[in-house]
């Protein structure tokens, strides 16, 4: 089964400790647009240390360096992830909005 035609995803969240960005999605298409700097191709896997960019109009320029990746908010019910406010989380989702199993957050830096 293509991931596309599932219910539920990851959430993952890319954003900075300054507040400056943040993106926030569980669709597949949107984690498609973040790229290598090195190798201009789609992120198949984070490490700290990476530089990836934002293949769009508006973030193409910005490199952007992975400084954290956490693994959150494990669930054995996704109702739990539905409740609450996370402070963690981007105001706005990007993308198809499917529901999470878990949160990937990576945090970036603007270099």
């Amino acid at each position: 089964m293509k991931v596309k035609d599932i219910n539920y995803y990851v959430k993952f969240i890319f954003s900075s400790l300054d507040g400056q960005f943040c993106l926030s999605t569980t669709d597949l298409e949107v984690l498609k647009l973040i790229k290598s700097e090195k190798t201009n191709e789609s992120k198949r896997n984070y490490t700290i240390g990476d530089i990836v960019y934002f293949d769009s109009n508006e973030e193409r320029n910005q490199k952007l360096k992975v400084t954290d990746v956490r693994i959150r908010r494990l669930v054995d019910d996704t109702e739990n992830l539905k409740y609450g406010f996370d402070s963690s989380d981007c105001v706005n989702m990007f993308g198809e909005n499917k529901e999470a199993l878990f949160i990937i957050h990576v945090t970036i830096e603007k270099i």
